[in-house]
């Protein structure tokens, strides 16, 4: 778990409010990811203090969210325990891995190339699993939450050779489970909202992929 320290300390990537604006700004899902790659391949991308960006509309916080799969497209389910930095999120069901870009990480500003950032949340999160392949398919906004309104989601699909290899960072993802897709539309409620939004738009996510 972040200390305030560390929350204080540590700096973000993030969108101004105004770059996504101009791209295009919408509720939801779109799939026209060219677009918004086109929007992170610009100047506009910033390291903003993270303390500050959680509570400043004015920026996007930029947000891998991998949506897990196995060949035979069951997908990572679980559920957001107490150890995550995010407490809005503690409880709620996910079917996105994802965290913030950070200054450390050492994303060149004006390029899509978070991948050292992508490969850190998938090993610290779920282990050592075998990608076989991964695409990004979609950016997911919401301006619902106060959560929602400060962060801005790139949605990729990763599948995997070895899901049994998958484990649960202590306090942060519990109960992970890989699950066939019917299973995954049941009880919608009990997701947080990125994932209800995957969801609803996830053949088309899948198809893209």
């Amino acid at each position: 778990m972040e200390t305030m320290s560390e929350l204080v300390e540590e700096h973000v990537l993030c969108v101004p409010r105004f770059a996504f604006d101009a791209a295009g700004a919408f509720e939801g899902a779109s799939l026209d990811i060219d677009r918004y790659v086109r929007l992170l391949q610009t100047v506009n991308l910033v390291y903003v203090p993270r303390a500050a960006a959680e509570t400043d509309p004015t920026y996007k916080q930029l947000i891998p969210y991998i949506i897990v799969r196995t060949t035979d497209n069951r997908v990572l389910r679980y559920q957001r325990g107490t150890g995550g930095g995010e407490t809005r999120l503690h409880g709620r069901y996910s079917i996105g891995i994802g965290g913030h870009i950070a200054s450390t990480d050492q994303v060149d500003l004006g390029q899509l190339d978070y991948r050292t950032a992508l490969r850190r949340e998938l090993q610290e999160e779920i282990g050592h699993v075998v990608v076989l392949h991964e695409c990004a398919v979609a950016v997911i906004n919401d301006e619902s939450t106060a959560v929602g309104q400060v962060h801005l989601g790139m949605v990729h699909i990763v599948t995997v050779e070895n899901p049994d290899a998958v484990v649960a960072e202590l306090g942060a993802v519990t109960n992970p489970e890989f699950v066939s897709i019917p299973a995954l539309m049941t009880n919608l409620e009990l997701y947080e909202n990125w994932s209800q939004i995957c969801l609803t738009h996830l053949s088309a996510m899948l198809a893209a992929a």
